[in-house]
């Protein structure tokens, strides 16, 4: 059986490694391995991504706390590993768009695959968000290979700042929300992206958001949290779809 490969775009070790182990379940819920690479590993030639896409069937691009595109200008700090990890992971996303290769882009990979696209990221705080917020599927949505056995409306956990500006080029909307305009979207047949995380539980949003003290005047975190097993069957069918 073909494996998965995630790429990473969290800084510290210690972050990865939290990554990884809620990526676990996964691994476990469809009997197969993922392979991690971080994106700032220096020992990949990353001109050249079937070095290491060998005997893969799916990529995903993961989540970042310290990658930001816009960020309203706060986060000036972060624009070295942003560069850096931009450039290593162009021709690897290049790859991809041209190839059609499957994939899925969560949160910041969401953001990755629209801004390669051509979309413009933008830091919108009407869209930022934490917790649990509710989605909606649109038509084309409940006809996509993914999507169409999800229910037409259901939770998923989120944690961003930065949003797409709009649905980029060629690229069709699968769901949205009222503070959430472009929550996912497919490209050509296999590439997609999801603003929201569906290997994160009510649980692991309740835990992150503590941890990280998201109470602010951006982000309202301040509403009840909920369960979103549907937004985690989204990554098994995922998955699945792709290695069997």
């Amino acid at each position: 059986m073909s494996g998965i490969v995630l790429i990473q775009y969290r800084f510290k070790k210690s972050d990865r490694e939290i990554e990884q182990k809620l990526f676990t379940r996964v691994e476990e819920s469809c009997d197969t391995k993922i392979k991690y690479i971080n994106v700032w590993d220096k020992r990949l030639n990353w001109s050249k991504p079937n070095s290491f896409l060998k005997n893969t069937s799916a990529l995903i691009l993961g989540g970042s706390g310290d990658l930001y595109f816009d960020g309203d200008g706060r986060h000036k700090e972060s624009k070295k590993i942003f560069d850096e990890a931009a450039m290593n992971a162009k021709s690897l996303i290049s790859h991809v768009l041209d190839s059609d290769f499957p994939t899925l882009g969560i949160c910041f990979g969401h953001q990755v695959l629209g801004s390669h696209i051509g979309t413009r990221i933008r830091h919108d705080k009407r869209q930022a968000k934490v917790g649990s917020h509710k989605i909606n599927l649109t038509t084309r949505g409940k006809q996509d290979a993914l999507f169409s056995e999800m229910p037409d409306s259901f939770h998923a956990q989120y944690g961003h700042s930065d949003s797409l500006s709009s649905i980029p080029n060629g690229a069709t909307l699968l769901a949205k929300a009222n503070n959430c305009k472009r929550a996912a979207y497919r490209y050509r047949n296999n590439v997609y992206g999801v603003q929201f995380h569906p290997e994160l539980t009510m649980k692991d949003t309740e835990e992150r958001m503590a941890a990280r003290k998201y109470l602010t005047e951006e982000i309202d975190a301040a509403q009840e949290l909920k369960s979103s097993p549907e937004a985690s069957y989204l990554l098994e069918r995922f998955i699945n779809h792709y290695i069997k």
